[in-house]
């Protein structure tokens, strides 16, 4: 009894540290966390390669340089590292480790994978995601492991390449097989999310066109096009499951050498569908006359036998919360208040979430927001909102809104388990969670417009002012321009007429007029900057042109007018005299 006891024990203290040694390893040091977040599986099966998955949290209050290293490998078994990087403060990343296990292996994988992180040339933390992990081979068992083969051996470990496809069995066999004229010419996935035509992510939008054409001499009528997906288990998965508009769609007639286009629309893969591998199955086929017109076979599908399209469902790298990937964007105009985002974040784990932090970030606009969603069930999905303002001064241009999730969050908790969505996805990275902000006007500040008179003023002489604008804002590009001299005056130059204006300097410009019409005349010099216009008026005092008198002095002028004044007055006096002398009679 008493040895029973003990081995009892002995097995449970055997299990229990087999359990440690193959959990998800988790470390914290000087305020950065290393993390599993993707495991190898146990056992590992030979001639495989697994993808481990390990997130980075970088909350030291500084940059710091991060190196990795295999330092202690099983013999045979390879481990491809992440590439050396730095990682920004208050930051996180998700690598990849890749390891590859030769056929034939067996016994157990004991790898040692380091990354140490730097401050400069300063090592300030160690972590050994895999410093301990044991786990073990499956034996060698080489078959066909390919579920949807007629020859698949479920109890094969690494596929020989022998697997055979039946050529017969397709989806028109519920008729009477292939038959008659109909071709489907055509099969096309267009993914409108973040995943591919062969994997899809939650939450993306589907389209699938088939082309169907007729290969005959006869019109064909009532042609029906039919889809069915299955998952590897061979279930049928229903329109409701995936959200599918329809299952079934009718192009009536084609004619003879023609072809019409069905279109089949996923609105949104359901989170609740499972991950794995699916088929998607066509047929067209004459409606009352399938036994004599059906189709179902492609040279677009990717199988074998060319009698379905396989894809796959993918996850979010172990997220337990996604946000929707959605191309829609907020629009807004610089220096805005109260700026609504709204977008919607879903629970794809197993277990509900009772609060959920979500960040919204970037750091050239400013801005730096949280929420809390409360309450969020497993496959549910709540929208969450943010009120945020714009600079008055930023660019007129797209800006990627990023979007950090936190899921089991806790306000007195010191670290979180944190799902990062940053950047353009690629395979060292998690899912790229972030909406768009397109900002569609923008204001500069009024720029400064000097004018100085370079000429005389007055009619029939060109007239010079020497305009110095000075940029008070960002550099840009300025046009410049003038405007509301047309009834005064006529336009000899602008030079020049466009000018690239650093923040603080100036740039000289010279306008050249020919007045037309003396006295007090304005006119505008226009700077033109993104498309608004910025107005500055400029007075000058045209002159007559001059006459014969010009030049002489006021008091000259009344002396000559006097004199002339005079003379026409002796005149008259003499010309008087002259008529009223009498005359002499003349006999």
């Amino acid at each position: 009894m008493v040895k029973n006891t003990f081995a009892v024990f002995g097995i449970l203290a055997v299990l229990l540290l087999t359990l440690g040694l193959t959990s998800a390893y988790t470390s914290t040091q000087d305020s950065i966390k290393v993390t599993t977040t993707t495991e190898l599986p146990n056992p590992v099966a030979p001639g495989s390669t697994y993808i481990v998955k390990v997130n980075v949290t970088n909350n030291n209050g500084t940059a710091v340089n991060l190196s990795w290293a295999d330092t202690a490998a099983t013999s045979g078994i390879t481990a491809t590292v992440p590439a050396n990087d730095t990682l920004a403060n208050a930051t996180s990343k998700e690598y990849s480790i890749t390891y590859s296990i030769p056929s034939g292996f067996t016994g157990t994988v004991d790898h040692k994978v380091d990354v140490n992180a730097y401050s400069g040339s300063t090592k300030i933390a160690g972590f050994h995601p895999y410093s301990t992990a044991n786990y073990t081979s499956t034996s060698v068992i080489s078959g066909c492991t390919d579920p949807t083969a007629t020859n698949y051996n479920s109890a094969a470990t690494v596929d020989d390449g022998s697997c055979t496809y039946s050529s017969t069995t397709t989806f028109c066999d519920e008729f009477s097989g292939e038959k008659g004229d109909l071709e489907i010419s055509g099969f096309e996935i267009i993914n409108n999310g973040q995943g591919d035509d062969e994997e899809w992510e939650y939450l993306d939008e589907i389209e699938i066109e088939v082309t169907i054409e007729n290969t005959g001499n006869d019109n064909i009528n009532d042609v029906m096009v039919e889809i069915m997906i299955k998952d590897d288990n061979n279930n049928i998965i229903t329109r409701k499951d995936v959200d599918l508009n329809d299952d079934e769609i009718d192009l009536g007639r084609i004619n003879d050498d023609d072809e019409e286009t069905a279109t089949f629309k996923i609105g949104e893969l359901p989170i609740d569908m499972s991950e794995g591998d699916y088929r998607i199955y066509v047929r067209a086929y004459e409606d009352g006359n399938e036994d004599s017109e059906c189709a179902s076979k492609s040279n677009d599908f990717t199988n074998t036998a060319e009698t379905y399209y396989e894809f796959k469902i993918v996850g979010s790298d172990g997220a337990t919360v996604i946000v929707k990937k959605d191309s829609t964007k907020t629009q807004t105009s610089c220096g805005s208040e109260n700026v609504e985002v709204r977008f919607m974040v879903y629970n794809t784990g197993s277990n509900d979430e009772d609060k959920i932090l979500v960040i919204l970030e970037n750091s050239q606009l400013g801005i730096y927001e949280k929420a809390v969603i409360d309450n969020l069930r497993d496959g549910k999905g709540k929208e969450v909102a943010f009120y945020i303002s714009i600079p008055e001064e930023v660019a007129k241009t797209t800006n990627e809104l990023k979007i950090y999730t936190y899921y089991d969050y806790d306000d007195d908790e010191d670290e979180l388990d944190e799902l990062l969505a940053y950047g353009e996805s690629s395979e060292d990275e998690g899912d790229d969670f972030s909406t768009l902000l397109e900002v569609l006007s923008c204001q500069s500040p009024t720029p400064t417009v000097s004018a100085n008179l370079e000429s005389e003023t007055e009619i029939g002489k060109e007239l010079t002012v020497k305009a110095l604008v000075t940029n008070n804002g960002e550099e840009n590009d300025f046009v410049i321009s003038v405007s509301s001299f047309e009834a005064w005056a006529s336009l000899v130059s602008v030079t020049p007429q466009t000018a690239s204006i650093k923040k603080g300097e100036f740039q000289e410009v010279v306008i050249k007029l020919m007045p037309k019409t003396a006295g007090i005349q304005s006119f505008n010099v226009e700077t033109i900057i993104d498309g608004e216009v910025y107005t500055q008026s400029v007075s000058v005092n045209i002159a007559e042109e001059p006459t014969i008198f010009s030049g002489i002095s006021d008091t000259t002028f009344y002396l000559i007018t006097g004199i002339v004044l005079l003379l026409v007055l002796i005149f008259f006096v003499v010309l008087v005299k002259v008529i009223s002398r009498p005359r002499k009679q003349e006999f």
